[in-house]
């Protein structure tokens, strides 16, 4: 997202996006399983997961 001079633009955009996604993936599996630890990206440009092993139940 960036702050100050570097802040994206569309950052609002995709939070909203992501929302919508989110609360559309719940409504149709309401319960869920984490099934192992979470595995990151490794990046100095980049925070973001490359693995989450999940049980999805309806």
């Amino acid at each position: 997202m960036g702050y100050g001079i570097h802040h994206c633009l569309g950052s609002r955009l995709a939070l909203m996006q992501l929302q919508i996604i989110l609360e559309g993936f719940l409504a149709v599996f309401p319960s869920y399983e984490v099934l192992a630890e979470r595995d990151y990206i490794r990046s100095n440009f980049v925070g973001a997961m490359k693995h989450l092993p999940i049980r999805l139940n309806r």
